[in-house]
């Protein structure tokens, strides 16, 4: 089990009725929290567990998005995290006036550098709402070396968003999406084609982009 380490006050250890090892939780000596060793639920798999997060994640980003009192629609949502490392988000966001503006200026690489990076803003998300399913994802999924089960859950987070459309709570622009990669990876374009599309973006938007150049065409 994990050890105390030298910023920690103390370690909190809960059981469930049974007398089981149920959560391991570190309490700081500010009185903050986090799970050190979540046991995973009784009666579900992997996979489930999975489809749970990503939806624990959706619903703590949406309601990040809804307390953030955004002035414009929501055009790109990016879910940033660290292939084989850290999955969980950190959360940029694009707003459709910036968008439009960028699409009037710049066409190509220069669209895509500009869209992804420049004018994109930082949104801290609050993840003590998914901290304990996600931790005890992550701690499962790194035991048995399945990063590929964690990159799905990630973009399955985006996907959601995207295809529920911030689950109606937020204005966003008719090609609203929310996509998840780690762009230290430098992903091909064939590769981000993919991953867009995983994400849930719709063909049709998806042709959109590709007519602006953003994946070296058009």
């Amino acid at each position: 089990m994990p050890g105390m380490d030298s910023t920690t006050y103390k370690q909190e250890y809960r059981y469930n009725i049974f007398g089981k090892l149920k959560d391991i939780v570190a309490v700081q000596p500010d009185n903050t929290t986090q799970y050190t060793y979540p046991d995973i639920p009784e009666g579900i798999s992997l996979e489930e567990l999975s489809d749970q997060v990503a939806m624990e994640i959706a619903r703590a980003i949406t309601d990040t998005l809804v307390g953030a009192d955004l002035r414009h629609p929501l055009a790109i949502l990016h879910l940033g995290y660290q292939e084989y490392g850290a999955y969980d988000p950190l959360l940029t966001v694009v707003l459709q006036n910036k968008k439009d503006r960028a699409i009037k200026k710049w066409k190509g690489v220069d669209l895509m550098e500009e869209l992804f990076f420049t004018i994109a803003d930082f949104v801290e998300v609050d993840h003590r709402k998914y901290e304990r399913s996600f931790t005890a994802f992550i701690g499962k999924v790194m035991e048995d070396e399945n990063a590929k089960l964690a990159t799905a859950m990630i973009r399955k987070a985006a996907n959601i968003l995207t295809t529920e459309k911030v689950f109606g709570k937020i204005p966003v622009s008719d090609d609203f999406f929310a996509y998840a990669v780690d762009w230290s990876m430098a992903p091909e374009d064939e590769d981000l084609i993919q991953i867009f599309l995983e994400c849930g973006m719709r063909e049709e938007v998806l042709e959109q982009w590709r007519k602006r150049g953003i994946f070296g065409e058009g």
